[in-house]
């Protein structure tokens, strides 16, 4: 049997089993690309971690420059005594001062401009009963509100109550009042329809009075045969008295009465109720800001350290131990948090660093924790040095002093954050990102040198089939010549008997 092409023996001749011995010779040369190739699942280990890392360094960051900012410590809130009457809360905290206030005689809510239009003679029993306008005809709700204007709509001799209603509701740019149809009769079979309008700001009106607040909308009624009767119920504004003073609103809501603080009056009280109003500093707000340091903080320790514990399975580190530098991130944070503000000193001020305030560090796994009930109660005897704990920058008995927290925040932004060269012109990547980057270089040269052995391999595959074929084919002529004599032979040795 011969080969020609890409037909080959397959040791048909020799009786060798030719391709499964060209596959071992290949698979023995093969353990360069399998070594290389758990290279790889290694670095993309190292790169998912790094990753990891850096987004825990990132929530550090983020956690500890919201503690760097004055705002955060301008944090109040606002207590009701009796939130069913009034709410209360800090809209802003720009001069808000804390303590006590006294709301009392509660004399009126905010309240809507009502009209009822009806017939008292024969009243309405069919809400899609014409009424009586004539044709091509424009009615005029009369607006008495500066900044309101008046409510314009067209109606005609078909116009029915329900149509009357809607044409209200749905006309342009109408912003003074909504329109409704109501049964009034208790009687199912004997219905009594009138025609309900409601101012749509609250306040007080003063219809038939000097109009100059409100809506007047009896043209609706003097045009139609069907109406005969038009009566008002005026808007009021909300009264109340703040520490002896009285203030009035046309909504429920009274803002800009004091610095940063928003009463919304809910009800009125018994007559001689007093509702007691207290602002204080927004120390639970705080807490969970601190609280969101300790757990980013304890995230990055937790997770870095882990890489330098030896496995005793294994007798290895994690896939970043070798790479000292990750240990040095660590141990530098881990001695921020525990160290001293700047400018504070032991001795001369009270609280100097995070372990005066409540931070307490676990010596075996570096992890922190955060006893909130020691923060409260020293923030509460010596805010200014607590405060300068955290601040970007502050003063203290003249001193400038830089928090711990300003520290963290620095120190995890030259690594996480990239910067610009003003020299070169270009922007360089964090250090973080350029670990990353250089372990992706790593596997894109690993994948060029894999396909090349792999072009080596499949090169070895093809000389080898040519060199087995070729023997093939030599043992198949040899046998083919073997054949000849043999049967040369036998006839030579038949003719001389």
């Amino acid at each position: 049997m011969s080969s020609m092409g890409s037909v080959s023996f397959g040791g048909l001749m020799s009786g060798m089993d030719t391709r499964g011995l060209i596959d071992k010779l290949v698979n023995a040369s093969s353990r360069p690309i399998l070594l290389m190739q758990r290279e790889q699942v290694i670095l993309q280990g190292k790169k998912s971690l790094i990753t990891d890392i850096t987004s825990k360094l990132e929530a550090l960051g983020n956690a500890s420059r919201v503690l760097t900012l004055d705002t955060t410590f301008q944090a109040f809130k606002s207590t009701s005594s009796d939130t069913s009457v009034i709410d209360a809360s800090v809209a802003s905290t720009y001069g808000v001062q804390e303590g006590a206030i006294t709301i009392d005689n509660i004399t009126s809510q905010a309240s809507f401009q009502r009209q009822v239009i009806s017939s008292t003679g024969t009243p309405i029993s069919d809400a899609d009963a014409y009424l009586d306008y004539a044709d091509a005809t424009t009615l005029t709700i009369t607006s008495y509100t500066s900044e309101v204007s008046d409510v314009s709509i067209s109606v005609d001799s078909t116009t029915t109550l329900n149509e009357l209603a809607a044409a209200i509701n749905n006309a342009a740019g109408n912003s003074l009042v909504s329109a409704s149809v109501i049964n009034i009769s208790a009687d199912e079979d004997n219905p009594e329809y009138k025609l309900i309008l409601k101012a749509k700001n609250t306040g007080l009106s003063d219809f038939g009075g000097a109009q100059t607040r409100g809506f007047d909308a009896s043209e609706l009624e003097t045009q139609s045969t069907l109406f005969d009767t038009v009566s008002n119920s005026n808007g009021t504004d909300a009264q109340l008295d703040i520490d002896g003073v009285t203030v009035t609103r046309s909504t429920n809501t009274f803002t800009n009465v004091l610095n940063g603080l928003t009463f919304t009056l809910k009800d009125l009280p018994a007559a001689g109720t007093q509702v007691q109003v207290t602002t204080s500093r927004d120390t639970d707000a705080l807490v969970s800001k601190i609280n969101t340091l300790v757990d980013a903080y304890n995230n990055v320790v937790t997770t870095i350290g882990e890489q330098y514990k030896l496995d005793e399975e294994t007798e290895s580190l994690g896939l970043l131990g070798g790479d000292n530098s990750f240990k040095r991130i660590q141990k530098d944070i881990q001695m921020m948090i525990t160290g001293y503000a700047g400018g504070l000193r032991p001795g001369y001020h009270a609280v100097t660093g995070f372990a005066d305030i409540g931070f307490e560090t676990d010596e075996e796994t570096g992890e922190v924790s955060f006893n909130s009930s020691t923060f409260t109660s020293l923030y509460g005897s010596e805010r200014e040095l607590v405060e300068a704990l955290f601040l970007e920058e502050s003063s203290i008995g003249g001193i400038a002093t830089e928090g711990i927290a300003e520290k963290v925040y620095s120190y995890v932004s030259g690594l996480t954050e990239g910067f610009n060269d003003p020299i070169y012109a270009k922007t360089h990547e964090s250090i973080m990102d350029a670990k990353v980057t250089s372990l992706e270089r790593e596997m894109e040269d690993i994948e060029e040198r894999i396909a090349r052995q792999q072009s080596s391999l499949e090169a070895m595959r093809e000389r080898l089939t040519a060199q087995f074929n070729a023997m093939e084919s030599l043992i198949s002529g040899m046998q083919s010549q073997g054949n000849m004599l043999n049967s040369f032979f036998s006839s030579l040795s038949n003719n001389q008997k």
